[in-house]
């Protein structure tokens, strides 16, 4: 069975409220524990900070997207926005001498490390999509066992 969570909104920041407000009972609902629940959220919320400071470079005028869909075994979100969109593979390594002290920078590599898979894509009506998806019933790596030999 497969359930959806639609929103759409300003590019304003307080939209990632209203996006993690609205997440957090569907993830619960989807059987997500809360530590897994919590690490979409938090991508989520990335995604959208994003979408709305870089995608929409801030334009109250241009919304963002949000789709969640759940399937029987895996957890999509997408984030879309309205801006000119971006080349992908021009994003900086965060974890490269010249970056680490720098204030921001760290979003997406936030959000490959919280989600299982994170894909950027050029929207056909224009912007960027940026797809996170999770197995459900995943261990968090937070929470997984570290076997020694």
């Amino acid at each position: 069975m497969t359930k959806t969570l639609m929103l759409s909104g300003e590019s304003r920041l307080s939209f990632i409220e209203r996006v993690t407000a609205a997440l957090r009972p569907f993830l619960r609902g989807e059987g997500f524990a809360d530590a897994a629940a919590e690490h979409v959220e938090l991508a989520a919320a990335e995604a959208v900070a994003n979408a709305i400071q870089h995608g929409n470079r801030g334009a109250a005028s241009r919304r963002v997207e949000v789709t969640c869909v759940s399937r029987e075994d895996l957890l999509t979100v997408s984030v879309r926005d309205e801006g000119p969109g971006f080349d992908a593979s021009s994003i900086p390594d965060a974890l490269a001498p010249e970056h680490l002290l720098k204030p921001s920078g760290r979003g997406v590599l936030l959000m490959r490390t919280l989600m299982d898979a994170v894909e950027f894509a050029t929207h056909p009506r224009g912007g960027t999509v940026v797809h996170l998806s999770k197995q459900k019933h995943a261990v968090p790596p937070s929470t997984q066992e570290k076997h020694h030999v």
